[in-house]
């Protein structure tokens, strides 16, 4: 949700400004997509507290919020106009196995074509995926 200018500065700061990216402050995709804001228990419950201690052992601390803080993240890859894996987030701090997300997606088997479950498992997709039938807003 970063407007891009800080995006930009974001991944810079990373060592990464070459990152394909989307700025999305206006949260045009994260609707298409259906991609919702979290519950209080998504974003302040123990799976978040015990997840933000595992970080900060390893010396990680939280950034500086941007945006909607109850905005849900959400990950796809997409091949031209087809979802080819989806992970939907239980909570603000969940994340996939990203290497496996994109393995499945980028497979030339379709039977690879996955939606990632939370529990890392992969559920195949046998066709096109439509995120919403809502158009984007204007």
């Amino acid at each position: 949700m970063y407007p891009e200018d800080e995006a930009r500065a974001f991944f810079e700061a990373r060592g990464a400004p070459f990152y394909a990216r989307i700025s999305d402050p206006d949260r045009r995709l994260y609707q298409a997509f259906d991609v919702r804001r979290g519950s209080f228990r998504q974003m302040f419950g123990m799976r978040i507290w015990l997840r933000g201690l595992e970080l900060s052992r390893q010396g990680l601390q939280q950034g500086r919020l941007v945006g909607d803080m109850w905005q849900m993240p959400g990950c796809f890859v997409l091949r031209g106009d087809r979802i080819l894996a989806a992970y939907p987030y239980e909570y603000a701090g969940d994340r996939p196995d990203y290497l496996e997300l994109i393995d499945a997606a980028l497979s030339d088997d379709p039977s690879r074509l996955a939606l990632m479950r939370p529990d890392g498992s992969l559920h195949r997709i046998d066709g096109p995926l439509e995120p919403t039938s809502r158009p984007l807003p204007s």
